[in-house]
């Protein structure tokens, strides 16, 4: 029960973190034109996410990550973003069923696997 509410929890403030078509980093870091601009999935359906391009995908799981912990550095926010994007493709691959699902549903449910390693958790 206590991961259900986890999973409910992450779903919800993935939802409302506030993320648009456009990428959610701030400050120096999204100055530049790098690997974490351009994500534009954030609220779209997992079969767009199936033919969204790898750097598309990339930008878009920086943008949750970031979301979550903004006390990351750019290497970790990259390392986390690309884990989160490989469980991502993992859990949609050759499932059409969940096709209409919306890709933070399936971004929620993946950070709560990889709660176990603690990157989006505070600092101590």
């Amino acid at each position: 029960m206590k991961k259900v509410i986890i999973v409910i929890v992450v779903v919800l403030f993935i939802w409302k973190c506030g993320c648009s078509n456009n990428s959610n980093l701030s400050g120096p870091i999204a100055e530049s034109k790098e690997w974490f601009n351009g994500g534009t999935l954030h609220k779209a359906k997992i079969i767009d996410w199936k033919s969204a391009t790898e750097r598309n995908k990339l930008a878009t799981c920086a943008d949750f990550v970031y979301s979550i912990n903004k006390d990351l550095s750019l290497s970790e926010v990259k390392s986390s973003a690309t884990d989160l994007k490989i469980c991502i493709d993992g859990a949609v691959k050759d499932h059409d069923v969940v096709d209409q699902s919306e890709i933070s549903e399936i971004a929620g449910l993946c950070l709560t696997l990889l709660n176990d390693s603690s990157w989006y958790s505070q600092p101590n």
